[in-house]
């Protein structure tokens, strides 16, 4: 058993990258059991294997007694040839013969070596691939099963990229290559291997593509405030840059888009939107709203005191605003951390509109019909003022009306307007 289970440790040792330490102390540990059922004993069994020679050694602890019988005890005169001063009492450990122990070491043995084996791989696994969690990785794709792709990352460790971190828009067949973010690393004893999570679809994804293309982002003068993500479809992108030289929009998109296309194309064409980060959140939500135009835009709470943003828009606008299926708010509040709330402004009104609400108020101010109201607004007299403006002959004169009814409504016009406090003309 010795050379076997030699060239056994010496190949997990080369080939799996497991310590050879490791697996002997395994071992040690599950013979000592097995030692101690087969010795029959309560007390102490000691199991050591030499690491090179792989010579299995067992040991056994004995109380020294000449009136004492049983598997726990040894004689003074056999104590003394281990150890010449043993006296009654001590406890002295011997080497000891289990019966049939070659057979139950062998089971042993392989048994503790499978557990193991399988142990030390997770370990060397979790290790190996630990410090990239975070990082981007490039993976091949071994298998796809109902939309779960099994691959195989840099340095020979096994991955997934399940359904939720999939991007709507990926398709990969067997053997494809993908770069995907390391997304976690578990390494639970009930599982053969390590579970190496990738993902396409975090936002530490994005993050991270865009720390490949913008030097200014690796070297700290540009910073990420903020990401919200609409995997495969849309992605707002909040940055800030330290140095008032340093254009932070500019510089993520590029050169006639250098820099912001080769992350778009890594995500089949998700759209990205660069947004200038700034401390006045109101600035910050027209900036995130962009390209729709706002008219106005104000922040307060909402009915249950939570921070809320409203911005008001032309009519024309509120689509583009609102965006497909409510995403560009969706996106805008995710960013933002506060509620948006989209209105429409009122629509201008036409000339028409506005002849007849001057009409209808001059009407009601002067307590006479519509169409008597309409013939005074169409010779020019648009309002009170207008009419108090000239004498009451006059207004009479002009609008050919008969005294009465003339002097009436200039009557009534003058006194609307000392009601506001106003003088006549």
């Amino acid at each position: 058993m010795n050379n076997e289970l030699l060239t056994v440790l010496s190949y997990l040792e080369r080939e799996k990258g497991i310590s050879r330490d490791v697996l002997v102390k395994a071992i040690e540990n599950a013979l000592q059991n097995a030692a101690k059922k087969s010795l029959g004993t309560s007390r102490d069994v000691r199991v050591s294997i030499d690491p090179r020679t792989c010579e299995i050694s067992t040991f056994q602890s004995l109380i020294v007694s000449d009136t004492e019988k049983g598997t726990d005890f040894v004689s003074v005169e056999m104590a003394r040839r281990v150890k010449a001063d043993a006296q009654p009492g001590d406890v002295i450990e011997v080497k000891a013969a289990p019966r049939d122990f070659g057979r139950i070491a062998a089971q042993t043995a392989k048994q503790t070596l499978m557990q193991n084996i399988r142990s030390a791989e997770r370990d060397v696994v979790y290790q190996r691939y630990l410090p990239q969690v975070g990082k981007i990785v490039s993976a091949t794709v071994k298998q796809v099963s109902r939309g779960d792709c099994i691959c195989e990352v840099e340095g020979g460790g096994e991955a997934i990229l399940d359904g939720k971190n999939k991007l709507p828009t990926d398709n990969f067949d067997q053997a494809e290559q993908f770069r995907a973010l390391l997304l976690r690393v578990e390494n639970e004893k009930d599982q053969s291997t390590p579970s190496i999570v990738l993902s396409r679809t975090a936002v530490d994804f994005i993050r991270t593509l865009f720390m490949e293309q913008v030097t200014e982002m690796k070297e700290g003068v540009i910073e990420v405030m903020g990401i919200a993500r609409d995997p495969g479809f849309r992605t707002k992108l909040a940055v800030r840059s330290l140095n008032p030289k340093v254009d932070p929009v500019g510089a993520c998109v590029g050169m006639r888009g250098g820099r912001i296309k080769p992350v778009i194309n890594e995500l089949n064409g998700e759209k990205i939107d660069i947004v200038e980060w700034n401390e006045d959140i109101r600035v910050f939500a027209m900036n995130a709203l962009a390209p729709a135009k706002i008219e106005s835009i104000r922040a307060g709470k909402d009915v249950d005191g939570g921070n809320m943003i409203v911005a008001t828009v032309l009519p024309e606008n509120y689509t583009q605003t609102i965006g497909k299926h409510g995403q560009n708010v969706r996106l805008t509040a995710n960013l933002l951390g506060w509620k948006v709330k989209v209105e429409k402004a009122e629509e201008p009104k036409s000339f028409e509109e506005l002849v007849k609400d001057a009409i209808q108020e001059l009407s009601t101010v002067l307590d006479v019909p519509p169409d008597q109201a309409e013939t005074v607004f169409n010779l020019g007299f648009h309002s009170p003022e207008g009419i108090t403006n000239v004498t009451p002959a006059e207004f009479i004169q002009v609008t050919q009306l008969d005294e009465e009814t003339g002097t009436r409504i200039w009557n009534a016009a003058a006194a609307f307007l000392a009601s506001k406090g106003e003088p006549n003309a």
